[in-house]
Parts: C-alpha cells; structure tokens; sequence
C-alpha cells in the first residue's frame, strides 16, 4: 500500500526564465532598431514545506537580469521580481501546484526633445506550475516547471 511521503522542512531552488523576447538566428534580439543579448532571468527560492501541518509548502522567490534598455557600455539597468508563493501537494506529496503573486519592475527608453533617458515601470507578477519531490532519504530534490511573465520556466532545489 502506498503512503503520502514526509516532507517536512526547508527548501531552496534556483531557476531560469525564458525571455518573453522572440530569438533571432544568432541568439539575439532586435528591439526598436537595436540588436539586443538575450537576457534570462535567473530566479532564486526558499520556501517551508509542510505549513499548517497540511504537507503545503510557502516560500517566496526572486527574479533579476540586466535590463534590454540600454543606457551606456559602462552602466547597465537591471529589471527584478519579488513574489510569495504557495503549493498544494497531491499523489502523495510527490508533485505540488504552485502558485506564485508579487511585482516586478522593467526599464523602458523614454524619448524626450532634447534627449534618450530611461525610466522604469512595474507590474503584478504571477506564476503557476508544478513541482515533483524525488526523496533521497531524509531529504530530496525538486524539479521545477512553470508558467510567469516571462513564459514557459524550468528549475531544480533541495529539500532538507
């Protein structure tokens, strides 16, 4: 007979956001005339599994890559994301839905008469996917697929 699986604990993860940009050939980007890098965003997480006692985890999570606005070769923008997150185990504590809501900020070009500056602006921040849990004794690996802002995301943590 199958058991729902402890998962007690700490975890932290680490993954990649896919640019909402569209690549060209040479893994590049063009915005407004410019040819851009295309910039991923990489996403740090911590969250406490088995909160309220119901095997649920809550965490938050943290977004941050250079900017497409470009300013000079010596100053660079960063554009970043802040969220709460919140996962419901199912089949066992093995996978969880997570949801995820918080801000985020981007750099855009403003064009003035006398000028190119930049400004910036923000935005609510949402995500969804799934999380499995391999348990490796005591503690385990998670591995990670979701949808935000961003797109289509993958990533990888340890619970301990």
């Amino acid at each position: 007979k199958l058991k729902a699986k402890d998962v007690y604990g700490f975890g932290v993860n680490i993954s990649l956001n896919n640019s909402d940009l569209k690549p060209i050939l040479d893994g590049e980007t063009k915005i407004s005339g410019r040819t851009l890098p295309l910039n991923k965003k990489i996403r740090f997480g911590a969250e406490y599994h088995d909160i309220f006692g119901d095997y649920n985890s809550l965490g938050i999570t943290f977004g941050i890559k250079k900017s497409d606005t470009f300013v000079s070769e010596e100053y660079n923008l960063s554009d970043y994301d802040l969220a709460v997150t919140y996962g419901f185990s199912f089949l066992y504590n093995l996978l969880k839905l997570k949801v995820g809501l918080g801000y985020y900020t981007y750099n855009f070009d403003v064009t003035e008469s006398f000028g190119a500056f930049y400004d910036y602006g923000g935005g609510v921040y949402y995500s969804a996917g799934l999380q499995l849990y391999i348990p490796l004794g005591g503690s385990g690996v998670t591995l990670d697929g979701f949808y935000n802002n961003d797109g289509l995301n993958y990533g990888v943590g340890f619970k301990f």
